[in-house]
């Protein structure tokens, strides 16, 4: 299943970008320039990326980046999304696959379908409208904060808990904590049950400004770990 082919939807393999070994690696630029200009994919024009769910297509948008096209956009939702939407062009097998099932996951692991939230006015909505500062709020509000000198003291003491460090690679090679573990936040969902696989462990979660730990520790929240900061 594609968008409507008026769109020029193509489809890319994860595995055309990504070198899929313990820790996912971007391929050479110049393989991936070689793959993207056989696609026909030029630096002026404009590129829209999509996925099942939007995580895979993170990866792109990334990868476009930073091989120089500044007009690559990821799509701000995903196919699954997309495709229950009765009133927006798709070709393909759209009658056959039906609606995802709950609980159903896509190929990266991440949820087909998302419950619906109800608004004040009684009606159902997949997203709550909120503006960026809200969502950060919200997610800081659900999340217990611990202070530097006490995660020192845990931690000088041997019996502190698994720290996340969710900031970009050139920023962890800038200096980390020791004995963190580097999950970038665009990978964080997808690679935290390998390094912490017990669901009750101990979990401080930090980045640069805290932005990204807030939501990064509330997505874990949500995923069952119980015990995040």
């Amino acid at each position: 299943m594609a968008l409507s082919p008026r769109f020029g939807s193509r489809g890319f393999d994860i595995s055309h970008r990504l070198d899929l070994d313990e820790i996912p690696r971007f391929k050479p630029a110049s393989e991936l320039q070689e793959h993207y200009r056989a696609a026909g994919v030029a630096p002026d024009k404009e590129v829209v990326v999509y996925c099942e769910t939007g995580a895979r297509s993170a990866h792109t948008y990334v990868a476009l980046r930073l091989l120089g096209y500044p007009r690559a956009r990821n799509y701000e939702g995903s196919w699954a999304e997309w495709r229950r939407r009765p009133d927006l062009p798709t070709e393909g097998l759209r009658d056959q696959a039906g609606v995802a099932a709950e609980g159903e996951v896509g190929p990266c692991g991440l949820p087909l379908s998302a419950p619906a939230v109800v608004r004040g006015d009684g009606a159902a909505s997949l997203f709550e409208p909120r503006s960026g500062a809200q969502v950060v709020a919200e997610a800081r509000g659900q999340i217990d904060e611990i202070d530097i000198h006490t995660l020192k003291d845990q931690l000088d003491a041997g019996d502190g808990p698994v720290i996340l460090d969710i900031r970009e690679r050139e920023e962890w090679e800038q200096g980390h904590i020791p004995g963190a573990h580097f999950i970038p936040r665009g990978f964080l969902e997808l690679q935290v049950e390998e390094v912490v696989p017990d669901r009750d462990a101990p979990i401080v979660v930090y980045c640069a400004g805290g932005v990204r730990s807030a939501l990064g520790a509330l997505s874990l929240r949500q995923m069952g770990y119980t015990r995040v900061a």
